[in-house]
């Protein structure tokens, strides 16, 4: 913390013309009740969730020529049947940003703490058998470089690291960085070019290893179980404004990602049962064999927006890679659909479509793999035009690897939302 005092102490030192501070704060507050069956996405043991959750959001800015100080902070209260799945969760997010006649600088933070049945809907689907805490903090810093007036280079380093409490969740840390050159060919016309690198580490584990059907008490034991994943690519991107309503953006390229285990036995204390045994016998433990693996895959994103005087489209596929909670890295298949129509000036309905893959990079190790659609529906009325009523409908749908047969889940959501004007002095 004592460090990122002083990195916005150097932002806002940064010499400038005087002129005036301009602030700014808002606030937003919001009741909802939910219903949702099958909540979990489980093929057995299904469980119905229904209750509440009142959100209370507050944002503050501070804003001069040539830098800005943005912070928020939202707050979640979740009230269920299920008193294993109530959480109270945080989020805040600070970005403080510096600009001169050529560079760039933005720094931003986020820190969440929610609970697995919030964070892992949209990664691995794995909610658990009750809402377990997560804790998240992510640090971006990004510098951009005016070279003239048609090229920029950039360069982007982020860190972030999660943290889960209770088992069945690997915790990790993932840095990611990007190098980029971008020029800006007309004013609807730009193309870039990219270099990245990630490098994900999940925590150590400790596991036990043993042949089902075995004495469990002599022939098990156990080990320290490690793994990183580095991945290093390139992209190539571009984007085109066909009009002032219509846009299209796209990169491509490739990504190596390079994954290495390490596996460091303890031999059972009474027997002496180790790798050696079960490879002797003929069975050996999967653990105990695993190989350093590299891969090559593609990279890569197309997106198509439009927005008119009442209508809002956009479409989005994206194939990369993203860190998870099962102690490895995944390839991560995604599209989306979203439409937005403005009925009046207070009513307002949407639908919103999202399908994806998950695929592990390394097949031997596939924990985590699943297919997975959601669509929601969304009628919005203006009461006035400090308050909204929102009704949501949604239909979720889920394919995992080992499990019998596909899954689907069906809720809804009312809210009441009050976000009065903003307050600037």
């Amino acid at each position: 913390m004592k460090s990122l005092t002083k990195i916005i102490i150097i932002f806002l030192a940064w010499p400038s013309g005087a002129s005036a501070v301009e602030y700014s704060s808002d606030i937003k507050v919001r009741l909802a009740g939910t219903y949702e069956d099958n909540a979990r996405l489980s093929y057995e043991n299904k469980i119905n969730l229904y209750g509440s959750t009142a959100t209370t959001e507050a944002g503050f800015e501070a804003r001069e020529n040539n830098w800005q100080i943005q912070s928020n902070l939202k707050l979640d209260f979740t009230k269920l049947n299920e008193d294993s799945y109530n959480s109270n969760d945080q989020y805040l997010t600070v970005g403080v940003g510096r600009q001169s006649e050529r560079q760039d600088l933005k720094l931003s933070v986020i820190t969440i703490r929610d609970s697995t049945r919030t964070s892992e809907i949209d990664t691995s689907g794995n909610i658990g058998l009750r809402a377990q805490r997560r804790e998240n903090l992510a640090i971006t810093a990004n510098w951009s470089y005016m070279v003239n007036d048609r090229s920029r280079v950039s360069l982007t380093a982020s860190t972030s690291e999660n943290e889960y409490e209770g088992s069945g969740y690997t915790g990790y840390k993932n840095f990611s960085s990007e190098g980029g050159w971008t020029y800006t060919i007309d004013e609807t016309k730009s193309i870039a070019l990219s270099l990245v690198y990630s490098d994900y580490v999940p925590d150590d584990r400790n596991i036990v290893v043993g042949q089902l059907g075995l004495n469990p008490e002599t022939f098990y034991f156990t080990g320290v179980y490690q793994n990183t994943t580095e991945s290093v690519g390139w992209l190539i991107k571009g984007e085109y404004s066909f009009t002032e309503k219509l846009v299209f953006y796209g990169n491509i390229g490739s990504t190596k990602s390079m994954a290495k285990y390490s596996f460091q036995e303890i031999p059972n204390p009474i027997t002496g049962v180790d790798c050696s045994f079960y490879e002797d016998s003929g069975l050996p433990q999967s653990v105990c064999i695993l190989e350093n693996y590299e891969s090559e895959n593609l990279a890569g994103e197309v997106s198509l927006s439009y927005k008119g005087e009442k209508n809002t489209v956009t479409v989005d596929a994206t194939v990369n890679n993203q860190p998870t909670n099962n102690g490895n890295v995944m390839r991560y298949f995604r599209a989306s659909v979203h439409w937005e129509n403005q009925l009046d000036k207070k009513n307002y309905i949407s639908i919103n479509l999202d399908a994806g893959e998950n695929k592990a990079i390394d097949e031997k190790v596939s924990s985590g793999e699943r297919e997975f659609a959601t669509i929601t529906a969304g009628y919005l009325h203006r009461i006035t035009s400090e308050m909204d009523l929102k009704l949501q409908a949604m239909h979720r749908w889920q394919y995992r690897e080992g499990q019998s047969g596909n899954v689907n889940s069906d809720g809804v959501t009312l809210s009441i939302m009050y976000a009065p004007e903003k307050n600037i002095w």
